[in-house]
Formats: C-alpha cells, sequence, structure tokens
C-alpha cells in the first residue's frame, strides 16, 4: 500500500502561488533535508521553524551585498526571541522548535524535487544567496542565532523606536537598516561562514 505523504509536506510544495518569502523559507528546508540526506554523520545540522525565521532575516541581509537589493518580501517583526517573519509563522505554526529535518523526512520529497524546484521561483544567483546562508549557520545553535540577532543594530534600532513611541507591543525592522549593517560589514566574495561571527 502506498504511503500518504505527511501534512506539512504538502504544506510545502503543493502551494506553489505563495509569496517569494515562504518560497524562501522552503528552499532553504529543502538544502537541510540534502544535507540530511547526503551528510547523516553531520547531526548537528538543525533547521527549525524557531531557526528559519531567523535566518531569513541573513539571507535578506546577503541578498543586499550580492544581489543589490531584498529577497524578502514580507516584514520582519521583532519578537521576543529577536525576529520572525509572519508568512512563515503561518507556514510552520505546527512546528515551532521541532527539528524540521527529523519531523519532515526527505523520503516523501525524493521523488517530487526535480518536478517542483522550478516553482520555486527563484533565480539560481537567489538560491546562492539563500545555500550560502545555510551553510554558515546549518551547525549553529537557534539561541545562538537568536541572541547575535538582538545585539545587532537592525534589532537595536527597532528596540530604541518602541521606546521613543512609548508603545509596548513589537514594531517590525525597518529594512533600509538591515541593508545598511549588511553594507557595512564590508563582506566579501568568501562564503559567509568565514566572515561573519555569532555571539
Amino acid at each position: 500500500m502506498k504511503r500518504r505523504w505527511r501534512h506539512e509536506s504538502i504544506q510545502v510544495f503543493k502551494k506553489i502561488g505563495h509569496s517569494k518569502t515562504v518560497h524562501v523559507g522552503n528552499y532553504m528546508v529543502l538544502l537541510g533535508l540534502r544535507d540530511r540526506r547526503d551528510k547523516p554523520h553531520m547531526n548537528n545540522y538543525t533547521l527549525s521553524s524557531f531557526k528559519l525565521h531567523k535566518l531569513m532575516y541573513y539571507v535578506e541581509g546577503l541578498a543586499y551585498v550580492r544581489l543589490g537589493r531584498g529577497l524578502v518580501d514580507d516584514v520582519f517583526q521583532r519578537s521576543i526571541y529577536s525576529v520572525y517573519v509572519p508568512s512563515l509563522s503561518t507556514e510552520w505554526r505546527s512546528t515551532g522548535q521541532l527539528d524540521l529535518l527529523l519531523h519532515l523526512e526527505w523520503r516523501y520529497w525524493n521523488e517530487y524535487n526535480d518536478k517542483f524546484l522550478p516553482h520555486f521561483l527563484l533565480s539560481d544567483e537567489e538560491k546562492a544567496v539563500i545555500q550560502e546562508v545555510w551553510e554558515a549557520f546549518r551547525g549553529v545553535s537557534q539561541w545562538t542565532i537568536a541572541e547575535s540577532i538582538q545585539m545587532e543594530p537592525p534589532h537595536q534600532k527597532t528596540v530604541e523606536r518602541e521606546k521613543a513611541e512609548g508603545i509596548d507591543s513589537f514594531l517590525t525592522f525597518d529594512k533600509s537598516d538591515i541593508e545598511e549593517y549588511f553594507l557595512s560589514l564590508g563582506l566579501t566574495d568568501e562564503p559567509l561562514s568565514k566572515q561573519i561571527r555569532v555571539y
């Protein structure tokens, strides 16, 4: 009897009409699943929904450096744990801090790989940015990444705006702050993993 697909697997590949943001997130999950399949000895490679939100921030920042423009068409909402992306919260709301690479098994997707990749609506250059971020952070704890973002200027400036406006809710990041910060890092053509430091 043919095994039924898991609900989350269908979410990722069936909804082709999603925003660019969800395509970016789903592509990163696919990169993680490839690593889990091809490098099973690297069991420290993890990707939870929680971690995925944080990596989208680095995708956006690196895109300004590599592509001269942003790549995420959603806002970055400040949260108690640094940042989240609303459209990804909807897409992955049931998985929380679970490791998606264990929660979603590669064998459910393998036969659909070539069929669905063209529908991610991402150019080779955009995919390269996502892959560079994944390779830089795949072995880094989600909590380490969250704490690092909290120490960086885009997050700190958002906190300052909240205080200045006297509000008790979280504001969205100003994307110009993200762009300015990442361009100020002086990143070269070397892989991000060799240049960026998390605290």
